[in-house]
């Protein structure tokens, strides 16, 4: 009896060992399984990553053509820098040419102004022979008197043909025989026309002087310019020998004849 129920005993052990094997392998059957990249995920992955590094190379590409461009563009700009001939001016700097029109006579590249370094800075003087050069020429037409003029004046006048580059024509310096107020009696005043210029720009350019007087003759066509204490400028529309008639210069249109005087004019 003992023996059967040992077998029994046995039997059963068995049974269940081989029940539990079952299970563990069923619960291991049932684990989901690990996830493994695909080859078709590493494909895709790796054409991304081609696309942006095409992207980034043709980037850097545009960019360096476009610093080439400009690097090429500045060079070519510099190029023609240095190859555009100089300018030849008219009158060359520090001369003057003069026609005085009641004389007729006449100086071409008269060498007035010379210029020296002093430390950094260019320092421009009128020279002697210059100097007394142009108080000749700017004498009393009627009687040949000479009166040297101021520096002051001299070199404005040498300034405003410089600006200009052209020819100036004289139409009078120094007038002995004028009312004494008049500053062409002092020999601080000169009449003249710039070759080529509207008289009424070259008016506006010689107000831009300190201490200067500036008149704007439209009828007999020339400007006034003398040294003063205080700028002042004015308008004459009379013509050669007429009484003054001053006008007030309007900011649009022409000017508007005024019967106020001017008394500062040339005084």
């Amino acid at each position: 009896m003992l023996g059967a129920l040992h077998r029994a005993l046995l039997g059963l052990a068995v049974f269940l060992v081989m029940s539990i094997g079952s299970l563990a392998f069923a619960a291991k059957a049932e684990l989901p399984a690990k996830p493994t990249a695909t080859k078709t995920g590493k494909a895709k992955s790796k054409a991304k990553s081609a696309v942006k590094k095409g992207k980034s190379a043709d980037a850097e590409n545009k960019a360096a053509a476009a610093k080439g461009k400009r690097a090429q563009a500045g060079k070519a700009a510099k190029t023609a820098r240095a190859s555009a001939p100089a300018v030849k001016r008219r009158i060359p700097k520090g001369t003057m040419t003069l026609r005085i029109l009641n004389t007729r006579d006449k100086v071409e590249g008269l060498r007035v102004v010379e210029v020296s370094k002093k430390g950094k800075r260019e320092v421009a003087r009128l020279t002697a022979k210059g100097k007394k050069k142009l108080a000749w020429l700017l004498r009393d037409s009627r009687n040949g008197k000479v009166r040297r003029p101021p520096d002051r004046l001299l070199y404005q006048l040498y300034q405003v043909q410089q600006h200009f580059d052209a020819p100036i024509d004289v139409v009078s310096g120094y007038r002995g025989w004028a009312r004494k107020t008049s500053r062409h009696f002092k020999g601080w005043a000169v009449d003249f026309k710039v070759e080529g210029v509207d008289p009424r720009v070259v008016w506006n350019f010689c107000k831009q002087f300190k201490e200067v007087g500036c008149g704007h003759y439209p009828t007999s066509g020339f400007v006034h310019m003398d040294i003063r204490d205080k700028s002042y400028s004015w308008i004459d529309m009379s013509g050669p020998g007429e009484p003054a008639r001053y006008v007030k210069e309007q900011t649009a249109g022409a000017p508007k004849e005024t019967a106020e005087a001017a008394p500062e004019a040339e005084e």
